[in-house]
């Protein structure tokens, strides 16, 4: 199903069982809500917290229910919700192409894909590839420049 089906696909179950879709103001809290409730699972499943008697490891429904609510505020306000995320997937690539790869906070997890430009291709998508091939010329490059360094100061001292 594409986002333009699912946004349809609300709307037709909005005029079929819902009467009308609830406010603005009031789908905004009811996904507030929903996102808690998926925050909650999160917290369980990944984070330190461990699930009560009774809860469930639910996270697909809990993601389901946020985007729905979503899809409702999108119908209501005539966003078309592929145009939108289209522009947002833009966006950031333009505005964080280089950002995070350039975080050393983040570096860490590539230290291991640097120099091997087909895994990073795989892994983390063609600009890291690119950075791997560069980062690999670059070692290349000191190496052969300290190489050349070498051999110069040898000969001098066979001389």
């Amino acid at each position: 199903m594409t986002l333009k089906e699912a946004q349809q696909e609300v709307d037709s179950w909005i005029k079929k069982y819902g009467v009308r879709y609830f406010s603005e103001l009031t789908n905004m809290a009811v996904l507030t809500e929903e996102v808690g409730e998926l925050a909650r699972v999160m917290a369980r499943k990944y984070g330190d917290q461990s699930f009560k008697e009774g809860e469930k490891d639910n996270v697909e429904e809990e993601i389901a229910d946020v985007l729905w609510v979503l899809l409702c505020i999108a119908n209501q306000t005539g966003v078309d919700i592929t145009e939108a995320f289209a522009r947002s997937i833009e966006k950031k690539t333009k505005r964080d192409q280089a950002r995070h790869i350039n975080n050393p906070k983040l570096s860490q997890d590539l230290a291991s894909l640097r120099y091997n430009p087909e895994e990073s291709r795989k892994q983390t998508g063609e600009v890291v590839a690119c950075q791997a091939v560069y980062s690999k010329m670059t070692e290349e490059a000191k190496n052969n420049e300290y190489n050349n360094k070498s051999k110069t100061s040898n000969e001098l001292e066979e001389r």
